[in-house]
């Protein structure tokens, strides 16, 4: 059987926390001393509340998790056992708090995990769908303004031919592949060389996006 859950405990109050998910969407909770039993609690018992056909018990669970793990993880801030999907073996009572929890505890291996991770675990060992993991957010982007001048360059560069930008010793030569800078002196460029420069970069990132 597939559960998955967490421990934590608070070092100020002596007291920890038990949290576990079982793959037929029992709910279990334990809390009390720092390493005792302490009290066991089902907050979803399916046998005392059956399911509706349209309801989805595991994520109904599986949600009650997350906001206990929320709301618990600063005043229960050390991690016992961090979120991690488990099987535990066969003969254990799915109803039981005191068996579930107690299995699920013996049978956690050491490590760390994000809940969010032992949560997918869980679903793909049950064979539930996964939520799919957000894309990362680009640090940052480039906008190519479309300028006349780009818009030449533009043309150049798709025909295979490079653009020189600049001057001797202060110059950046643009190739369809490839931008090769060329500063030999520490002298500056006036405005019309950097909007020429400016252009150049651009059509290069147009034909490069």
């Amino acid at each position: 059987m597939a559960v998955v859950g967490f421990r934590r405990c608070n070092d100020t109050t002596g007291r920890q926390i038990t949290a576990v998910v079982t793959e037929s969407g029992y709910f279990h909770k334990s809390s009390g001393p720092l390493g005792k039993p302490g009290r066991y609690h089902c907050a979803r018992d399916l046998r005392r509340f059956p399911p509706r056909p349209s309801d989805h018990p595991i994520q109904k669970s599986v949600a009650l998790m997350r906001r206990l793990h929320g709301d618990k993880q600063h005043a229960y801030a050390r991690v016992l056992i961090a979120p991690v999907m488990v099987r535990l073996e066969e003969g254990v009572d799915e109803a039981s708090t005191s068996d579930v929890i107690s299995s699920f505890t013996g049978a956690a291996p050491p490590g760390t995990s994000s809940l969010e991770d032992a949560i997918s675990a869980f679903y793909r060992a049950i064979g539930a769908p996964v939520r799919p993991a957000p894309r990362a957010a680009r640090a940052w982007s480039i906008s190519a303004p479309r300028t006349p001048r780009a818009d030449q360059y533009l043309r150049v560069l798709v025909q295979g031919a490079p653009v020189t930008t600049g001057r001797r010793g202060a110059s950046c030569t643009v190739t369809p592949q490839a931008v090769r800078l060329d500063f030999t002196d520490r002298s500056e460029l006036d405005r019309t060389q950097v909007l020429d420069l400016h252009a150049a970069l651009t059509a290069w990132l147009r034909l490069n996006p």
